[in-house]
């Protein structure tokens, strides 16, 4: 996945070349659309994502069906789901 380039994803560039290295087989570069939801509420993690390029929003709600107000933003400098480095 980066072997003519760094990564673009400040977590993964932060790695140490041996770190990266052995990673590398486990990651899998994909593409978002815009709007698209990669978790829901209560739902468990199966993925990590590191943000190359965009954003992505985490988003809360008061319970109601369109409420919803954008509560953080992650973009190249992180990962999503952030909870994971809670666990």
């Amino acid at each position: 996945m980066f072997a003519s380039a760094p990564p673009k994803d400040n977590l993964l560039a932060g790695l140490s070349a041996k770190s990266l290295h052995r990673l590398t087989p486990k990651l899998e570069r994909i593409e978002l659309s815009f709007s698209e939801q990669i978790y829901g509420k209560d739902d468990i993690f199966s993925h990590v994502y590191f943000v190359e390029s965009g954003i992505i929003s985490i988003l809360a709600s008061d319970g109601g069906e369109h409420s919803t107000i954008e509560v953080a933003m992650i973009g190249h400098e992180g990962m999503a789901p952030p909870p994971v480095f809670l666990v």
